[in-house]
């Protein structure tokens, strides 16, 4: 029997793989396109049903792939903002959350985000549309 230095070496062949994209990568994505959607107005985000009533409540966004919701962490309405992200289905389980309170970059991002949402579930913009549009109107009768 050869010992292990008589033994010749063998390479194994790796596939070669695209590198994989780290996780600050990934959550940076998805937070532009997020924002990006919402600004298209392709998502349509609504407050949570435990916190509809609240003064500063937390928005969330139904995906096939999954739920998002982005909120202030204090319930304040000011920074710093967090993004959670769930699982699909019924019950959803939460998958991670996205906080801004170490990174003023993701909470200046993910505070976008939640005036985006807000603004977005109380339809802010199509009633300033309205207000202009009728406004023009009268300016010009």
């Amino acid at each position: 029997m050869p010992t292990p230095e008589q033994t010749p070496s063998r390479q194994v062949r790796v596939p070669q793989r695209p590198p994989a994209r780290d996780a600050s990568e990934l959550v940076t994505d998805l937070i532009n396109t997020v924002t990006s959607a919402t600004k298209e107005g392709k998502l349509h985000w609504r407050a949570t049903e435990n916190s509809a009533n609240a003064e500063h409540p937390r928005y969330e966004v139904d995906l096939d792939s999954g739920n998002l919701e982005v909120g202030s962490m204090d319930d304040d309405g000011i920074t710093p903002f967090d993004l959670r992200i769930f699982s699909p289905g019924p019950d959803y389980k939460l998958l991670d959350v996205i906080s801004g309170r170490d990174d003023r970059e993701y909470n200046e991002a993910i505070g976008e985000l939640y005036e985006l949402a807000r603004r977005n579930s109380r339809g802010v913009d199509r009633a300033v549309t309205s207000i202009l549009a009728e406004l023009e109107r009268l300016r010009r009768s």
